[in-house]
């Protein structure tokens, strides 16, 4: 009799995890971290796969965009996550005011398989990134209740272009003529005959 109300609420927080809509922007449900947990999810720890996402560049500037593909089966439902940045072409996912997210965090979310489902969404980068280095993107998704499959990826900004620099500062010197080594041998010779002159008379 007392075991009774655990199993029930063991299926209920199962069941509960079956809706991606329940996790907040912090990707925890309860105590688990979706990313991260080796417990179980919906009866079965997660699992990580880099097919179930993936993203055409991992490079981003100043309002690019990325486009992320979606393996339609193992993305059956699930959830999209950007430290960063905004998605768009989204059709068939949806926002929810409770999510919690903060500051440039964004998080969306595909609660159920929908006809004519499109198989990627579009992150695109902020105005500024100055100060942005980097990027994470993160995927969790399942057919149906069951295995959830799980991919972060990290976006790296483009490096800024630089000039060659060099040892006088950064600024490219002018390269400076070279001297003939033929007129070299005649300036030494004749140096050495005037010398020779100049002793010829001293010692008249």
């Amino acid at each position: 009799m007392v075991r009774l109300p655990v199993v029930c609420l063991a299926t209920f927080l199962s069941v509960a995890a079956s809706y991606p809509t329940l996790i907040s922007c912090d990707l925890k449900f309860g105590s688990r971290h979706m990313m991260t947990t080796s417990e179980t999810v919906m009866g079965i720890v997660p699992k990580d796969d880099g097919t179930i996402a993936v993203p055409d560049t991992t490079i981003f500037s100043a309002g690019s965009s990325v486009t992320i593909s979606f393996d339609d089966v193992k993305f059956t439902m699930g959830l999209a996550h950007a430290s960063a940045g905004d998605f768009s072409d989204r059709a068939s996912f949806t926002t929810r005011p409770w999510a919690g997210c903060a500051g440039n965090e964004t998080i969306i979310y595909k609660a159920f398989a929908a006809a004519g489902t499109k198989g990627s969404i579009t992150w695109t980068a902020p105005a500024d990134v100055a100060s942005l280095p980097s990027v994470t993107l993160s995927f969790a998704g399942s057919p149906s209740y069951g295995q959830v499959y799980r991919h972060q990826v990290t976006l790296e900004r483009a490096a800024a272009r630089r000039l060659p620099a060099s040892s006088s500062g950064g600024v490219t010197s002018a390269a400076k003529p070279a001297v003939s080594s033929g007129l070299s041998w005649k300036l030494l010779a004749a140096a050495c005959s005037s010398i020779s002159l100049l002793v010829a008379a001293v010692s008249g």
